[in-house]
């Protein structure tokens, strides 16, 4: 879709589209780059810049930066822009979706269901999240209540799926 619109709007610019990821083993497909959109995969490091003596600027389709050598790109005068706001409601719908999912045990009863007949729900008892909070390290947190669910999602979803089943092993 993209490859259909931006030669449209962008008639007199010079176009070039690669599938796939850009890395250090790859980094010369880009070498005559001025401005370049990449998302997470691809890992533009200080050796991947420096192989685009002509790069001005890195828009990454993402919220976070961290696939993208900063200091390097701002020694080098290189603008890079992300998208801040960039599915966070998607997050926390998942991270949500990803709890109940974990407290009713589903996983397991999917499992139990493909690999037998066995459909005794005895041991897929899971627990309420009614009163449930859930606190990481610093200030983020989520709090759960019987009427009330309010949901404060910020934090990297990894360590708050590590805090959820470590605290309810």
């Amino acid at each position: 879709e993209d490859k259909n619109i931006f030669p449209q709007l962008l008639a007199d610019t010079k176009l070039d589209f690669y599938d796939g990821v850009l890395n250090p083993e790859n980094k010369d497909v880009a070498i005559d780059t001025e401005i370049l959109s990449v998302f997470v995969n691809s890992q533009i490091t200080a050796e991947v810049m420096g192989a685009m003596p002509n790069l001005k600027f890195i828009a990454t389709r993402s919220m976070g930066f961290d696939h993208i050598d900063l200091d390097y790109a701002k020694s080098k005068g290189v603008v890079v822009a992300n998208v801040p706001a960039y599915g966070s409601y998607t997050v926390a719908e998942f991270t949500f979706a990803l709890m109940l999912s974990l407290s009713r045990n589903i996983p397991q009863a999917v499992n139990q269901l493909k690999d037998s007949t066995n459909f005794n729900i005895a041991s897929l008892r899971g627990f309420n999240l009614k009163d449930k909070t859930f606190r990481s390290s610093s200030t983020e947190f989520l709090i759960l209540s019987q009427y009330n669910y309010n949901c404060i999602i910020k934090f990297n979803l990894f360590l708050f799926l590590f805090l959820f089943l470590k605290r309810n092993k």
